[in-house]
């Protein structure tokens, strides 16, 4: 092989960008300490701040990870009845990885 099959060989095993998965709005990373101690602190008012800010999916950065918060009954509904392998907390605080 000549030197310049190799190099387009090389050029073409480019991977693809990976795509980020698009987050619902909540607030930004560098509150996760705060928002880990108000959470442990005021759970329900902060919980309804949230709500009130953000609406009815929420994600909330914390220092134990990301996690997504439904509110919406609907939505609460979906998480109950449609997704398996979750735990009672789970149904109203889906935790997902970042």
């Amino acid at each position: 092989m000549s030197q310049s099959t190799v190099t387009s060989q090389t050029t073409t095993h480019r991977q693809a960008p990976t795509k980020r998965r698009r987050q619902p709005p909540g607030p930004s990373w560098p509150t996760a300490l705060w928002n880990t101690i108000r959470f442990a602190c005021q759970p329900l008012s902060f919980l309804r701040e949230l709500h009130e800010r953000y609406g009815d999916i929420v994600t909330l950065p914390t220092i134990m990870g990301s996690w997504t918060l439904v509110f919406h009954p609907d939505g609460v509904h979906h998480v109950v009845r449609k997704i398996t392998k979750i735990t009672a907390r789970e149904a109203f605080l889906i935790k997902y990885s970042a």
